[in-house]
């Protein structure tokens, strides 16, 4: 990233990056429901967040992500897609355990390192699909 965002301005982009793709714009009330917290914090964080250049944002209006805030959602939700992937469908973990998580280690990977994860994960599902007997094994994981 460009910019350096912490793990909570991060979860703010990914939440309107979602509302945006829901409802064409994000609210402050929406985004404090996602993300369950209260609507002083949303404000609090939209400033930090427009002062990035990461948001088109005025008070009491609707909040969209700009060019470059878009990009950094994108980063972002791909990093938790590939996690909660790998969670899910290789160590086949329960998928609210998985999507949190995701949620969690999303923050601390690099772009190399997730791109790397994706292949992985790849590689093995593959291999599942060639050799019944790992297949199996692998599948033994979720029920541990």
């Amino acid at each position: 990233m460009s910019q350096e965002l912490t793990e909570s301005l991060e979860d703010y982009l990914e939440a309107i990056s979602h509302l945006q793709e829901e409802f064409k714009v994000a609210r402050v009330k929406d985004i404090s429901s996602r993300l369950n917290v209260k609507m002083p914090s949303v404000t609090n964080a939209l400033k930090v967040l427009k002062s990035k250049n990461m948001i088109d944002y005025e008070k009491n209006s609707f909040i969209t992500l700009t060019q470059e805030g878009e990009k950094a959602a994108q980063r972002i939700i791909r990093k938790h897609e590939v996690c909660k992937d790998f969670f899910l469908n290789i160590l086949h973990l329960p998928e609210e355990e998985a999507d949190r998580l995701a949620c969690s280690v999303e923050h601390h990977i690099s772009g190399k390192t997730v791109s790397k994860w994706a292949r992985l994960t790849e590689l093995i599902e593959d291999f599942c699909k060639k050799n019944d007997d790992f297949a199996r094994c692998m599948n033994q994981l979720g029920t541990d």
